[in-house]
């Protein structure tokens, strides 16, 4: 299955969720210029990351994904948008300059936190990586992450800076939102499909490292996966994620100074 990134070809309680998506983001979400996710209201979900990658080679790595701040200076995302000219995942400093964009859904208006990628550690265990910023995202709270093994059938909110055209060959300028639902669960990664608003709810290109979200615990959103791979968008097939609440000690050893603000849910 093609991965989510710009190589890739084009392509509280959530069932209720396209007024619930009101709930969700603690405002009303705007449609987007597509059926299958919704755009995000101002201000939600300020965790979710953008990361731009500047390169000047024509090669096959990304030109964006998604993430999310899982720390003040640590953004969880797919260890496949690191990775060398030979396709390899890399470790230590970014193979081209990155930078992260916080705390805004909208790349055009002020405000959020931008800072630079200094370096990136791969997880061992899925398709999994941190990348440590350069200065501490001021004013972004970091998401909780889930440390209960997830359930078929549980409602998950995607938020991801993937293209809202399967055409398009740019990540979108806005935070789009979408609904799907847990199918299948492995030691490492968790399968979801679309629910709302549409069947064909999915990620796209760009989404790579995007969080997806549960709401329903504690009506504060907790992150249980984020973005793998999967067919080409939309869809109404499986897509593939990686599991987080198997990388918590993982997390935890990685962190550092930061260690004691890695928020964890139950």
């Amino acid at each position: 299955m093609p991965l989510k990134t710009g190589t890739a070809p084009s392509g509280l309680r959530l069932l209720s969720c396209l007024l619930a998506l009101v709930l969700c983001t603690g405002a009303a979400a705007k449609p987007s210029t597509v059926t299958y996710r919704l755009r995000a209201a101002d201000g939600a979900y300020p965790f979710s990351a953008r990361l731009t990658f500047h390169s000047q080679q024509a090669d096959s790595r990304p030109m964006a994904c998604s993430g999310a701040l899982v720390a003040p200076t640590w953004v969880l995302t797919a260890g496949h948008c690191f990775r060398d000219v030979h396709g390899f995942r890399v470790s230590g400093p970014p193979p081209v300059p990155t930078s992260v964009l916080l705390g805004r859904t909208d790349v055009g208006r002020a405000g959020g936190v931008e800072s630079e990628v200094q370096e990136v550690r791969q997880s061992l265990i899925n398709d999994v990586a941190l990348a440590h910023l350069a200065t501490p995202a001021q004013g972004v709270t970091p998401v909780a992450v889930r440390d209960r093994q997830p359930a078929a059938g549980l409602r998950l909110l995607l938020a991801g800076w993937g293209a809202t055209d399967p055409a398009r060959s740019t990540p979108a300028g806005h935070l789009t939102l979408g609904t799907v639902a847990i199918a299948t669960v492995t030691a490492a990664e968790v399968g979801v499909h679309g629910i709302a608003p549409s069947p064909a709810t999915s990620a796209c290109r760009f989404d790579s490292g995007a969080p997806y979200l549960d709401i329903s615990y504690t009506g504060r959103p907790a992150l249980v996966s984020i973005e793998g791979h999967g067919p080409p968008c939309p869809h109404a097939s499986v897509e593939t994620t990686s599991r987080v609440d198997i990388l918590i000690p993982w997390l935890t050893a990685q962190l550092g100074a930061d260690r004691s603000s890695l928020q964890v849910s139950p």
